[in-house]
């Protein structure tokens, strides 16, 4: 039996038809339309590759990854050796909460299925997301993403994204299932994740020669686990390394509330709070992720607007596509997904809004760029470098409504908000995320 996902697969479908239409590769396509959770036994169980083959277009990824676990593959080298490497890393770590209670309440074989089903959904969208799972420990899995061969911001970009993602198919595919087999009430998942500079994370070869294991030693790998063990329920954590490395927007971003001895605290660091050499409390930030808001300006909205644009009658009124582009009016180099990578600072972009829906005509398209970060902040003025402009529409179906380009000026993530009005007074709004190195 197949419990299909049929609303994001139709909307995936309807607006890659739209995105082949106008020009974007067929490779960056989703290729066959099909969210969906095997039942065994009662339990939902993620089909391998079915997620990867939904996910990886949305974000500009090619073709499926194959099964791997284990020791990283970009430091084999270091196997069985007593040589060391330095590499940044970004570590996560998701956790099944109260999965221990779980075998007290189901049993031991009700409980692994249940357990296994998010074990599955969870290396399967970390392979979605170019991560490499390091380690199944019971109820959790260790991933990095990065590595010698993307830069580093790829690799924190993409376990973001992962994390997000993860937050979100369990939410819309996993967790319905399961409580429709009565296993949803008393557990759900963590996640924490951080990013370590070159300098911080040291790749070695732990063990004897024959029983060892290549993996990374470093702050910022462990405190990944600290972050998802203090994570709430459902609920994804940063650390403060990853927040500044990508300089994640403050409104992506809250504090978490904890109740001590009945009144709600802030708590917005790490704890224990860890002391440095000199006994100076470290004050390591952590910071949940939005992570709804965080996919609102990805193209996961996109793909399931009926999810996050619940009360409008049509979801998809308007398509905005992006590529990098060789300058202002130039040709263009490649598509560009929505926070699907850091584009190089000097990059022109050049966004395309195209209204599919029939009866619907534009009158007029409003771009507003709305830039963030410290960078912005610095360099842009007073009002951070954020602008707009207004096209008027006077071609037919068909063509693009409006074409607009912008240079990738200060590093962080961006949005390009796009208000469509349409001959009739009716305006929507999309926003698209753009993250620049």
């Amino acid at each position: 039996m197949l419990i299909t996902e049929r609303r994001l697969g139709d909307r995936l479908g309807e607006v890659f038809s739209e995105y082949r239409k106008h020009g974007i590769p067929r490779q960056t396509l989703y290729k066959g339309i099909q969210a969906s959770a095997r039942v065994d036994e009662g339990v939902a169980v993620t089909p391998l590759y079915s997620v990867q083959e939904m996910v990886r277009p949305l974000f500009g990824k090619g073709a499926p990854n194959p099964p791997r676990i284990g020791d990283h593959p970009d430091f084999m080298h270091l196997k069985g050796t007593g040589a060391t490497q330095f590499c940044p890393i970004t570590t996560l770590f998701l956790d099944i909460e109260n999965s221990t209670r779980l075998g007290l309440l189901l049993g031991p074989e009700d409980a692994f299925r249940v357990k296994n089903a998010i074990i599955c959904m969870a290396i399967e969208i970390i392979n979605a997301f170019d991560g490499h799972v390091h380690r199944i420990m019971g109820d959790a899995v260790m991933a990095y993403f990065g590595g010698t061969r993307v830069t580093s911001e790829t690799g924190a970009i993409d376990a973001v994204n992962c994390a997000a993602f993860l937050r979100y198919f369990f939410g819309r595919a996993i967790l319905p299932r399961l409580n429709e087999g009565g296993f949803g009430d008393p557990f759900g998942i963590r996640m924490g994740l951080d990013f370590g500079p070159e300098e911080q994370v040291l790749w070695s070869s732990y063990g004897y020669p024959g029983m060892n294991e290549v993996t990374a030693t470093s702050f910022y790998v462990d405190v990944a686990s600290k972050l998802q063990n203090q994570a709430p329920r459902n609920q994804v954590m940063l650390g403060q390394s990853l927040r500044d490395f990508i300089d994640m927007p403050a409104e992506l971003l809250r504090v978490k509330h904890a109740q001590i001895r009945g009144v709600m605290t802030l708590e917005p660091f790490i704890l224990p709070n860890y002391t440095d050499r000199e006994g100076k409390p470290l004050n390591y930030g952590k910071h949940l992720l939005r992570w709804e808001d965080y996919l609102k300006v990805s193209g996961v909205a996109v793909a399931d607007a009926g999810a996050f644009f619940p009360d409008e009658t049509i979801p998809v009124p308007f398509v905005v596509s992006a590529a990098i582009a060789s300058g202002n009016g130039g040709a263009v180099e490649r598509p560009y997904m929505a926070c699907s990578e850091a584009i190089p600072k000097g990059k022109w972009i050049r966004f395309e809004v195209h209204a599919p829906t029939v009866g619907l005509v534009p009158s007029t398209v409003r771009f507003t760029v709305e830039n963030h970060g410290e960078e912005a902040r610095r360099k842009g003025g007073e009002n951070h470098g954020n602008h707009e402009v207004t096209y008027a529409v006077d071609n037919g179906r068909g063509q693009p409504a409006a074409v607009h380009y912008e240079y990738a000026d200060y590093r962080g993530l961006h949005y390009m908000v796009v208000d469509v009005t349409f001959r009739g007074g009716l305006t929507r709004t999309r926003t698209f995320g753009v993250y620049v190195g």
